[in-house]
């Protein structure tokens, strides 16, 4: 099955052709174009902790659906991996989150968001680097627990941490919707 050719659509970022079906092109685009003007117009009205913090987000997320998408393809042609072990890694990293986020919860109460979304980030480096490094089912897969625990804890900390940025500038709706845009916008890179 062939892929969609992905179309670059201005500082908005990259849209999967499918988003664009059923209206003309340049109306699309056109209206992306608006909704990234007031999404940036409404970015720049935020703090500046809070602009820092979800830029890191946006960061985050764009990191993220590159490696993901990727992952299986390098394990496949630089391993000698089946796909029922490379299915394994990426559920592990998804299960990794899960146990991270609740650790990471509990340890943001006790500990402090900003050194829990640093450790995150630390973390969640690492195992994406020790991805490179090994070929061994056994460390890739410690790689991706790595990984997950990472984006785990980061995960958490970092939604307390907008909520109580955006809660002292009456901002919690606009900061949540940014959030929100940065994650979704970035999705079609996953296709």
């Amino acid at each position: 099955m062939p892929v969609a050719p992905i179309l670059k659509i201005g500082a908005a970022g990259f849209f999967h052709k499918s988003c664009v079906m059923g209206k003309s092109r340049k109306r699309n685009i056109e209206r992306w174009k608006g909704v990234f003007k007031v999404g940036l117009m409404e970015y720049r009205k935020l703090d500046r902790p809070l602009q820092i913090l979800l830029l890191g987000v946006l960061l985050a997320h764009l990191g993220s659906y590159l490696v993901m998408p990727m992952l299986p393809i390098i394990l496949t042609t630089e391993t000698e991996l089946s796909l029922v072990q490379i299915g394994t890694i990426l559920a592990t990293i998804a299960i990794a989150f899960q146990f991270g986020s609740i650790t990471g919860g509990v340890l943001a109460d006790r500990i402090g968001r900003r050194f829990i979304i640093g450790l995150g980030a630390l973390i969640t480096a690492g195992g994406v680097m020790s991805f490179g490094l090994f070929t061994d089912y056994l460390f890739l897969l410690i790689s991706a627990t790595i990984m997950g625990l990472g984006n785990g804890l980061n995960a958490p900390s970092t939604k307390a941490a907008i909520a109580a940025f955006a809660s002292s500038s009456g901002n919690q709706t606009t900061a949540f919707s940014l959030r929100g845009i940065a994650a979704i916008s970035l999705s079609p890179c996953k296709a």
